[in-house]
């Protein structure tokens, strides 16, 4: 009879062990973001399918099947972060590169705080574009856009929203200029500056505003007139 007893709690206490457990994750997928400023970064959302009850999460993404089977996410360990979402969740690591493989697997936790076992790995394969590595921005514009060379807050903002890309800045800003280039033509044109008007688009300021834009190879030029 006490044998019987002993074998029946033990039972008890695997099948309230496994009832414990969280779910493994499923269906593992990753999608291409759009960058909003029209950058190439390869960016990437990671998506999995999991029971009803997930309390957190924690992702690994690795340059290599082995670094990643190991435990190591040398391009990526979110840690255990505290949500209840499987879905969009943006890969926040080391930028990818262009043509470059990466894997990456999940462990979710419960209600009851039991975690699960990682899941099966899933590829990102990012395409080779061809396109230019350096992102570059540029800002063009009169007054508004020269003084923002004193401040940098948009730099800064950028930068800190995408730290692990490489993104340049440069200001082609001209006080008191128009569409024309009317003012960035100051030291090439012949005419009284005091009663400037604007120009023509075959003028030598607009020759010279695009002429900068196209030296400066940007992949984003944002326009402050």
């Amino acid at each position: 009879m006490n044998r019987e007893i002993i074998l029946s709690s033990m039972a008890w206490v695997v099948s309230a062990a496994v009832s414990l457990a969280a779910s493994v994750p499923t269906n593992l997928k990753s999608t291409p973001i759009v960058n909003s400023l029209g950058l190439s970064l390869n960016e990437y959302s990671l998506s999995w399918k999991t029971d009803k009850g997930q309390t957190a999460y924690r992702i690994l993404v690795a340059s290599d099947p082995q670094k990643l089977s190991s435990g190591t996410g040398n391009l990526w360990d979110s840690g255990r972060r505290h949500s209840p979402d499987s879905s969009r969740i943006p890969c926040l690591g080391k930028s990818f590169q262009e043509g470059e493989k990466a894997w990456w697997k999940v462990q979710v936790w419960n209600n009851d705080g039991a975690k699960s076992e990682f899941s099966e790995p899933a590829l990102i394969q990012v395409p080779n574009s061809q396109q230019p590595k350096r992102n570059r921005v540029i800002l063009l514009g009169d007054s508004l856009i020269s003084r923002m060379e004193k401040f940098g807050y948009f730099e800064t903002a950028v930068t800190i929203r995408w730290p692990h890309h490489d993104i340049a800045f440069r200001n082609l800003g001209w006080p008191g200029d128009d569409v024309f280039g009317t003012a960035r033509a100051e030291f090439k044109d012949g005419r009284n500056t005091r009663a400037w008007e604007p120009g023509p688009s075959n003028g030598i300021g607009y020759q010279i505003l695009m002429q900068q834009v196209r030296d400066s190879k940007a992949r984003t030029i944002i326009v402050g007139y």
